[in-house]
């Protein structure tokens, strides 16, 4: 893939927070944001278009929503080339040096079940990031989801994240 056959596109879905709303200087749309199926309505006919035009066409999703980033991954991963670099661009850098970390130990890659992470915020990134370390803890080393997800703390601003907190969605 070359610089020179890049085709950036910007899929503007509305917001709805006020104050860029209020904003003069704010070039989005100021109709409220997209959601449920008038959402996914757009992104389809987006990925259909480029498909049609391109079909060879590698597909990189930048900055999309927490809520909808690992549902349009398993919605097109079948049909489309494509990534989501939050989630899968930062894992992929993450686990790699995770390994690296390992081997300057003197530990081999099989150490990562063992290791226990705190990782800070869960947000696309974070979430891809914990997605691939436990997919490797579980894939290739044999742990269960339960046992590989026991190695897992997720703190955020108001500390950390468990069963117990009353604002998760």
């Amino acid at each position: 893939f070359h610089p020179r056959r890049v085709l950036p596109a910007v899929i503007d879905v509305g917001t709805n927070n006020e104050k860029l709303k209020a904003d003069p200087r704010y070039l989005g749309l100021r109709s409220p944001r997209l959601e449920g199926e008038e959402y996914y309505d757009l992104i389809d006919e987006f990925m259909a278009a480029i498909k049609l035009r391109w079909p060879r066409a590698l597909i990189q999703f930048e900055d999309f929503q927490s809520k909808h980033a690992i549902k349009l991954l398993q919605r097109y991963k079948k049909e489309y080339l494509m990534f989501n670099d939050d989630i899968q661009g930062t894992a992929a850098t993450v686990l790699a040096g995770l390994y690296g970390a390992m081997k300057v130990q003197g530990l081999g890659p099989e150490a990562i079940k063992d290791q226990v992470f705190v990782v800070c915020g869960a947000g696309s990134a974070g979430s891809g990031v914990l997605l691939t370390i436990r997919n490797a803890m579980t894939r290739r080393y044999g742990l269960t989801n339960e046992e590989a997800g026991n190695r897992f703390y997720i703190i955020d601003e108001r500390g950390l994240i468990s069963k117990a907190r009353s604002n998760l969605a």
